[in-house]
């Protein structure tokens, strides 16, 4: 076989029995190396001290830079309780800008307040009749001087508190007997109308009209009688 620069040699995948030679340098020797051999070698990481090992022969297990998992910007997972009051990671109002549940503020903080303030009324103030013009004035700003219509003293039906003695001789609205169905303390009575129970005698005067008379005698006349009753 002529002479050819190692170079210049083809390439060809070292694979089952296939040999190389190898050449010791210095010597007239040589040996050879076969692809069990070759792999062997490359299995044993130690003896990896040069170089660099392509990705490809990395296992599964290893991440590699351009992995986006390993990017700041990138969107995390739903993690909010772990902010909460109470959270693992816990954020206060202050750490976020804002203000805590419980807080207050000065007039000036609020837009126009102060301005909108010094346009109204003092919270104590009077009025005068004259500037109420329009609407219906709600019974409760009535004072307790004020009777509305629904109270039961203005029913004709109520009963009145005791007042006779307005209505007494003398009094101030004086009832006459006749106002009553009275008669005058001083009156009289007719016998034959007002007076019952009486005998027809009581009312006629005739000895006729009497009960129970005793019998005539001869010897004292009606006159006589008359004259000893």
């Amino acid at each position: 076989m002529p002479d050819v620069k190692i170079s210049e040699l083809p390439t060809k995948t070292i694979a089952g029995t296939d040999m190389v030679p190898v050449v010791d340098t210095g010597a007239t020797t040589t040996s050879r190396v076969t692809a069990a051999d070759i792999a062997g070698l490359v299995t044993d990481a130690s003896q990896l001290t040069t170089g660099t090992l392509p990705d490809a022969r990395l296992s599964a297990d290893v991440v590699l830079t351009g992995d986006s998992r390993l990017s700041d910007s990138r969107t995390p997972t739903a993690h909010n309780t772990s902010h909460a009051t109470g959270g693992s990671d816990a954020l206060t109002a202050s750490d976020i800008g804002a203000a805590a549940a419980s807080h207050s503020h000065a007039i000036s903080d609020v837009t126009n307040l102060q301005t909108t303030l010094d346009g109204k009324a003092s919270s104590s103030h009077a009025h005068a009749a004259a500037d109420i013009t329009s609407g219906t004035l709600s019974d409760d700003r009535l004072s307790a001087s004020v009777v509305l219509t629904g109270d039961s003293r203005l029913s004709d039906s109520r009963t009145p508190t005791a007042h006779k003695s307005s209505h007494a001789a003398g009094g101030s609205d004086a009832l006459s007997p006749s106002d009553i169905g009275a008669a005058n303390a001083s009156h009289t009575h007719a016998a034959s109308t007002d007076i019952t129970g009486l005998s027809t005698v009581a009312t006629s005067g005739s000895y006729n009209d009497l009960t129970d008379k005793p019998a005539a005698s001869s010897g004292i006349s009606i006159a006589t009688v008359w004259a000893l009753s």
